[in-house]
């Protein structure tokens, strides 16, 4: 009876023991991100904690080093012992494997133990940056071009400067075409390099020279090919935009049937020719208060809050030498937001003063600036076409600032060869 007493308080114990060492390593996980020393003198299994205390201990070290070499030095040895404890417990563990690899960098199993550490997991995302520098520095771009993507796939401090980064490589030497060979295989950090190659100005010329090289077969989807198109144009760069434009229409796009209509276009209706986003699109000035949708049949909505004043809209045209003047067609019948407000007050019904204006565009001026008239007409003064005004802006501008929010239909804009 004493015999089977002792055994079950035996058992009693060895449970609670294990309840608390169970208890420890949970609290350990648990403030291991903010107070990693904390965490592994409370559980001293936690390879994870270890890790963390190595690449504090190096990155003291590393800032150290310049302004006192002694203790830089001490902070590097304290990480290695640290990074191999870790290692002790939790063999291939990615952190532990970066400190080591980092700590002594001209050795010659640097390398070897990053991509130890990238075999076990790809999520340490500085392992991924210095492979990123190993496999460029050896020319293997594909395997660099992989180690982007493991980066640029994780939110992180590193994702947005990787990725500008990657958009900007595209003009280093071999990059492009190993870029142009790999995106027919529908590589995963296809999206990606589209993703930060639209959003990086620096790596424009290199994607055209992408798209020239891969016309043929159709690789960089239509969508990407037609917002790159209209990015060019928001920098004044037309001939090649138009060019971009061309490679992706799902059919051969006549230069008169984009840049000398002036419908505002919904997206494309089966059948159509041209990208929902193409060189002929009306752009919306960021910073403007006024909201344009267009609407069926070629006309648009705009949307006039109180304080609106200045640019609605433009785009860009290509005239045939002559002199034009441009004219707002405003449906008469609707009175704006009276049709929709139920409004018969004399301010809410007057129609506000929309003017189309023709300017040159060229590369010293990105986008038509606003030019306030105070006038109600809707056409802007002649604009000759000549040398050096191959491509013109046809903008929308309110000639006073709105002082009632208010709803308008435009039935047209026209450009007409003025008398």
């Amino acid at each position: 009876m004493l015999r089977r007493s002792l055994c079950s308080k035996a058992i009693a114990m060895g449970g609670t023991a294990l309840a608390a060492v169970m208890f420890m390593a949970a609290t350990s996980s648990v403030v291991e991100r903010q107070a990693p020393e904390l965490a592994a003198l409370m559980f001293p299994m936690n390879a994870s904690a270890k890790a963390r205390v190595a690449e504090a201990q190096f990155t003291r070290g590393a800032n150290a080093r310049m302004d006192d070499p002694a203790a830089g030095t001490r902070d590097l040895d304290r990480a290695r012992a640290t990074a191999r404890r870790s290692l002790t417990d939790h063999p291939l563990n990615p952190r532990a494997l970066r400190i080591l690899a980092l700590a002594d960098p001209q050795s010659p199993g640097t390398q070897a133990l990053l991509m130890a550490g990238n075999r076990q997991s790809r999520r340490d995302t500085l392992t991924q940056a210095y492979l990123i520098e190993f496999a460029a520095k050896d020319g293997e771009i594909g395997q660099a071009m992989d180690h982007y993507d493991a980066v640029l796939r994780r939110r992180s401090a590193y994702r947005d400067p990787a990725g500008r980064n990657l958009a900007v490589a595209l003009s280093l030497p071999g990059v492009l075409e190993e870029v142009a060979d790999q995106l027919p295989q529908a590589p995963s950090w296809e999206s990606l390099l589209y993703f930060y190659v639209l959003r990086t100005p620096e790596s424009h010329s290199s994607f055209i020279e992408l798209h020239k090289m891969l016309d043929a077969t159709s690789t960089i989807p239509a969508d990407i090919s037609a917002q790159f198109s209209n990015a060019l144009v928001e920098q004044s760069r037309f001939d090649e935009a138009l060019e971009i434009a061309a490679m992706a229409a799902p059919a051969p796009m006549e230069r008169r049937a984009f840049l000398q209509e002036t419908d505002f276009r919904t997206a494309p209706q089966s059948g159509d020719a041209l990208p929902a986003i193409w060189p002929g699109q009306w752009i919306t000035p960021k910073d403007t208060a006024a909201f344009l949708q267009p609407i069926h049949g070629g006309g648009a909505l705009i949307n006039l809050p109180s304080g609106a004043s200045g640019l609605i809209a433009y785009r860009i045209v290509a005239l045939e030498p002559g002199t034009y003047a441009a004219k707002v067609t405003i449906t008469p019948e609707s009175r704006a937001a009276s049709a929709f407000a139920g409004s018969e007050d004399e301010n809410t019904l007057a129609t506000p003063a929309i003017e189309a204006r023709l300017t040159c565009a060229r590369s010293a001026n990105a986008a038509p600036a606003a030019r306030p008239s105070g006038g109600a007409a809707t056409g802007g003064d002649p604009l000759t076409v000549g040398e050096g005004c191959e491509y013109q802006w046809l903008a929308l501008t309110l000639t006073e600032t709105q002082t009632r929010a208010k709803d308008i239909f435009l039935d047209a804009v026209s450009v007409q060869p003025a008398g």
